[in-house]
């Protein structure tokens, strides 16, 4: 088993633990044969990816592929609370599944369908995940060198892709997001920024801005969220 398996099979044995101790007995076997499941697939990625397709476990399945993409790139060893943070996140993903409640925070009276709710779930994690690449490639031996052009092209055009699906979703908040985040983006190709750390700093706290409004949608969250959009909306100010 690879390292990266290890960790989600690990962090999925946490949360057993944590489901049997709070007495949910139906999301603890639930979670067992999704560990087994995971623990013997051949490769990690194909194993989640097979456990997206089941109805149910989309987001859930989502957040470990978030979580497997986050696990090598900075540390190997989360820190404390940041471990809880996803176990938790993970159990609340888990038990809205099965309970088959909404897992996207309401913000419009629009019923969004589960195609776009999928379609606006699949762009998030591509943009996500793309935020990771940047990191990862403009990153040697843990010294910042270069931000690599080309994925600020592939950045540009996932964040123009999550602005049609968080369009389609209905969701403002993120297409507003969206939209400004692909401007910067611009702006930084445009300059030729490729040596400013802090536009690799501004964009994946960005990131971990919305994903986290996505999670809990609460007004101090959302409130956030509204300080990265201005943020990124002056690129000339905040790296002048």
């Amino acid at each position: 088993m690879s390292a990266r398996q290890s960790y989600i099979v690990r962090l999925l044995r946490k949360l057993e633990t944590s489901l049997v101790e709070h007495h949910l007995h139906l999301e603890s076997e639930m979670l067992g044969m999704v560990i087994y499941r995971v623990s013997h697939a051949e490769k990690i990625e194909e194993g989640l990816e097979i456990l997206y397709c089941v109805q149910g476990f989309d987001r859930f399945a989502l957040r470990l592929m978030w979580s497997l993409e986050r696990f090598g790139i900075e540390t190997k060893d989360l820190a404390p609370q940041v471990e809880a943070y996803e176990l938790a996140e993970l159990g609340r993903l888990m038990k809205a599944g099965l309970n088959g409640s909404s897992l996207t925070p309401a913000v419009t009276t629009t019923p969004i369908s589960d195609n776009q709710s999928d379609e606006l779930y699949d762009a998030l994690h591509r943009y996500g995940r793309c935020i990771e690449d940047l990191k990862r490639k403009s990153n040697n031996g843990g010294t910042f060198c270069a931000i690599d052009k080309d994925v600020l092209y592939r950045l540009l055009n996932e964040a123009g892709l999550l602005v049609d699906a968080a369009r389609n979703a209905g969701k403002s908040d993120v297409q507003e997001f969206a939209a400004v985040a692909s401007r910067f983006v611009q702006h930084v190709i445009n300059n030729r920024l490729f040596h400013d750390l802090r536009v690799v700093h501004l964009l994946d706290n960005a990131n971990i801005t919305l994903q986290t409004v996505l999670d809990g949608a609460g007004t101090e969250d959302y409130d956030s969220l509204q300080q990265t959009i201005e943020l990124l909306q002056n690129p000339r100010t905040v790296l002048d």
